[in-house]
């Protein structure tokens, strides 16, 4: 049995319990060994599972710091992101916000022709006038383009 009273062989063979498992375990203040933990994600048996785990996770990270700490964090968990691309593709996503929140020089075309999720994430977590005029005019879908143009501030 584990702690919520879930039995072993059932956790094993049930994907759910395994999934709150992961997500738990890799909450802050778990008192889990991050790497520890991830290295179990990335045996897990689910590929659905494991980069939806690593994917939430690596928001959780992301939130956490800076550009340069997502970037360490990317570094040291290569083995874990290496055959999961859209956990990877959502760290070099995570990477653009952060830059544009830090007030780095980012490329236009690395968010313009961003994905839906990168789009709408900047327009909700950044302020920087000349990426919100930029999805304004340019963004994806016409939700993009009119929240980004009520997120830019009138010149």
């Amino acid at each position: 049995m584990l702690g919520d009273g879930t039995p072993l062989d059932v956790l094993v063979a049930d994907g759910h319990p395994r999934f709150h498992l992961y997500r738990t375990a890799l909450a802050e203040g778990s008192g889990c060994d991050e790497a520890t933990v991830l290295e179990v994600v990335g045996s897990d048996p689910d590929f659905a599972m494991r980069e939806a785990v690593i994917v939430e996770h690596v928001g959780r990270v992301a939130g956490a710091g800076g550009p340069s700490d997502l970037v360490r964090w990317a570094a040291a968990h290569e083995s874990i992101l290496a055959g999961h691309s859209y956990a990877r593709r959502r760290v070099n996503e995570w990477l653009v916000v952060k830059r544009l929140q830090a007030g780095e020089a980012v490329p236009v075309t690395s968010y313009r022709d961003g994905s839906d999720w990168l789009q709408r994430t900047i327009v909700r977590e950044v302020s920087r006038v000349d990426a919100l005029s930029e999805l304004a005019s340019g963004g994806r879908t016409k939700r993009v383009r009119a929240a980004a143009a009520r997120a830019t501030p009138a010149r």
